[in-house]
């Protein structure tokens, strides 16, 4: 199995970082994101990772919801969330698959 995303978070030590995962009971590889946090003292990496079918499970929107709606950008930008299918998430007035 290859492991070079193993290399990777060690080069990065911080950040996000996507690759591909298969548990031995499974067939096929499964697409994975993981954070990490470079814990100097220690000289540890923090890691945490998810498969990537499982994010819309993982937050709630209305945790920041308002957060992001009272982004402004000038007199009239705005901030807003969509999905890789378009589907708008958060924003001010429109709603629907744009």
């Amino acid at each position: 199995m290859d492991r070079s995303f193993v290399r990777e978070m060690i080069r990065l030590k911080t950040g996000y970082l996507e690759y591909e995962w298969k548990n031995p009971e499974e067939d096929v590889m499964k697409p994975k994101a993981m954070y990490m946090s470079y814990f100097a003292p220690w000289d540890w990496i923090i890691s945490v990772s998810t498969y990537r079918e499982e994010f819309t499970h993982l937050i709630e929107i209305s945790d920041f919801r308002k957060s992001i709606l009272d982004l402004t950008f000038g007199k009239t930008g705005y901030a807003y969330i969509h999905d890789s299918s378009g589907n708008l998430i958060v924003h001010p007035f429109v709603t629907g698959n744009q």
